[in-house]
């Protein structure tokens, strides 16, 4: 019984409903292409069209590691955004 409720606690606690909804990484649709402003804000330089982290451990060379993901698509407007796509992680 004990495995049971173990198991169920694990499926329930794993599940996440961004990961039901995938969105093709790198894919830009004909909206993105052709967005030149953003209507909320027209004095913006650049848009975060997408965002998502993901950190797990995982086991690499025989060694329990620390694993951090991170996927951002964003759309620059003009020069003065050009430094905002370069992302870094420390």
């Amino acid at each position: 019984m004990k495995v049971i409720s173990r198991l169920l606690l694990c499926f329930v606690f794993s599940y996440s409903p961004a990961v039901s909804a995938q969105i093709a990484f790198g894919k830009l649709t004909p909206k993105e292409l052709q967005l030149e402003v953003y209507e909320q804000d027209s004095t913006a330089h650049a848009l975060v069209l997408y965002e998502r982290g993901n950190t797990y451990f995982d086991i690499i060379a025989d060694r329990i590691q620390f694993v951090e993901e991170y996927h951002v698509k964003i759309k620059i407007f003009d020069e003065q955004a050009l430094d905002k796509a370069n992302v870094s992680i420390p």
